[in-house]
């Protein structure tokens, strides 16, 4: 599972992408784990984004 310790009171898209630019999983983020058990084994980089110009963006290596 990935985690982000974020306080957001509304939902927000993020993106998975692999090392290559990939798009890889996406979906809507509301400060509950984000299950990545399906994904291979590799270093990845997710992306938060919200109409409200929130963006944070940081890389996750799965094993």
């Amino acid at each position: 599972m990935l985690t982000c310790d974020c306080n957001y009171s509304y939902r927000i898209r993020y993106n998975i992408f692999d090392k290559l630019g990939r798009l890889i999983n996406s979906g809507t983020f509301n400060n509950t784990p984000i299950d990545i058990s399906k994904l291979s084994p590799g270093t990845y980089f997710v992306k938060f984004d919200d109409s409200n110009k929130i963006d944070l963006s940081f890389s996750f290596v799965k094993m």
